[in-house]
């Protein structure tokens, strides 16, 4: 797997089942029988990446409406979009 950086393009699959919960989405790999939790900010993301998306822009996005550092905001996406990549959630250019 390449390294997600800001300028990576990121999209969801459309093979994930997702089902929204109280605080959150829960979604089901179907390629592995594997079920994922977001929270409400994950939930977020999952929302931005509907199509295809820079982690710039989901930075931004995040950044100005939430109260959260860039730099913090930055790290948290990246490493979250590495877990989906690694999940096969989503495809990364």
């Amino acid at each position: 797997m390449d390294a997600i950086t800001v300028r990576s393009v990121v999209e969801a699959k459309p093979e994930p089942l997702a089902a929204p919960l109280a605080e959150g989405l829960v979604i089901l790999q179907v390629e592995t029988d594997r079920y994922y939790n977001l929270n409400e900010l994950g939930t977020e993301v999952w929302g931005l990446i509907q199509k295809p998306t820079t982690v710039n822009e989901i930075v931004d996005n995040i950044t100005s409406t939430h109260d959260v550092d860039a730099e913090r905001c930055e790290a948290d996406i990246v490493s979250l979009l590495q877990d989906m990549a690694r999940a096969r959630l989503i495809t990364v250019r």
